[in-house]
């Protein structure tokens, strides 16, 4: 538990660390001085077998209306592309849910699971002036129209690699990005490495490494939001 004792700001108290954990049998991790916050899954907000590509404003709503007004909500919506070609039509469609959610339940404060900015690992490895960097940071930058209607920024900052440097300045470069939306800023952590790399998924992070991911989202964002374990038994 001492992980969770971190202090990250001079006077000794620590930011928020949020529980989102899906671990089979997992207890309360409140006594470990974790929060509660309520992840709204994709699945949630259409009809069974509903198309995804436009948002559905009677399902929306009525979801809203069940959001609690006492903790942060992050709502996950993945199914939208932010490509350049995608971009606008994105945009508006997370503007109008998140625009539905706050006019049905005007105390809810939200924001979007991984879209301020766009997670990038590779060009945020770069400086300043470097193509990909520069063309990823002005992505981000039409983002701003998104940033404008939501409460809270929610990065993606999973491990792809084990390469425990190279995730910090990933990790910091993306928190960076985050920042320009001028709203609270609550990492996402991953307990394992992510899916995406077949030769480490469903592998856990090793304790070195889970500490420097605690310690970068406690000292360079607002607080750190721990997701992982689904399908997998508490340990």
């Amino acid at each position: 538990a001492s992980i969770f004792t971190y202090s990250s700001t001079p006077g000794g108290a620590r930011r928020p660390i949020f529980d989102t954990l899906l671990y089979t049998g997992k207890p309360s991790l409140t006594s470990a001085g974790l929060s509660p916050l309520l992840i709204i899954y994709e699945n949630t907000l259409w009809p069974a077998g509903a198309d995804h590509s436009q948002p559905d404003k009677t399902t929306v709503q009525q979801v809203a209306l069940t959001m609690p007004t006492d903790r942060p909500v992050c709502v996950d919506i993945e199914s939208w592309s932010l490509s350049a070609s995608s971009m606008a039509e994105s945009i508006a469609k997370y503007i109008q849910v998140a625009d539905w959610i706050h006019q049905a339940n005007p105390g809810v404060k939200m924001g979007f699971y991984g879209t301020l900015p766009i997670r990038n690992y590779w060009d945020a490895l770069y400086a300043p002036g470097h193509a990909g960097y520069d063309a990823w940071v002005q992505r981000n930058a039409m983002l701003e129209q998104v940033g404008a209607h939501v409460d809270y920024i929610f990065p993606s900052v999973y491990a792809f690699y084990d390469d425990q440097l190279g995730w910090q300045k990933y990790a910091a470069a993306n928190i960076q990005q985050a920042r320009r939306y001028g709203k609270p800023v609550y990492a996402f952590l991953m307990t394992t490495y992510h899916d995406s790399n077949a030769a480490l998924k469903g592998q856990s992070i090793p304790g070195d490494y889970w500490r420097r991911q605690i310690n970068t989202t406690q000292t360079r964002a607002d607080g750190t939001v721990i997701w992982g374990g689904w399908t997998m038994p508490w340990d």
